[in-house]
């Protein structure tokens, strides 16, 4: 998981696991893709601050899914 800025208007994370890839773009006040993984701190979120830094339950398995469904387990990030 790396974070780039250059050619990209707000940054950019690009996630990499098991071969795939994906870039997951900011909108200027967040990663929308990326932040519905986290629980929110308010009832409906609009930026980046209204999250935790808790993740919500099944996380991993959406950003898996995310990433592509070809991706097999186990997955010892997750603990399965």
């Amino acid at each position: 998981m790396i974070h780039v800025r250059e050619g990209y208007q707000w940054g950019a994370w690009i996630i990499t696991l098991a071969g795939k890839r994906r870039t997951f773009l900011s909108n200027g006040n967040g990663y929308p893709d990326l932040d519905g993984l986290y629980r929110p701190k308010i009832a409906n979120p609009r930026n980046y601050r209204d999250y935790t830094n808790e993740l919500v339950p099944g996380a991993f398995e959406t950003l898996v899914r995310m990433l592509g469904d070809q991706l097999t387990g186990p997955y010892p990030e997750s603990g399965q």
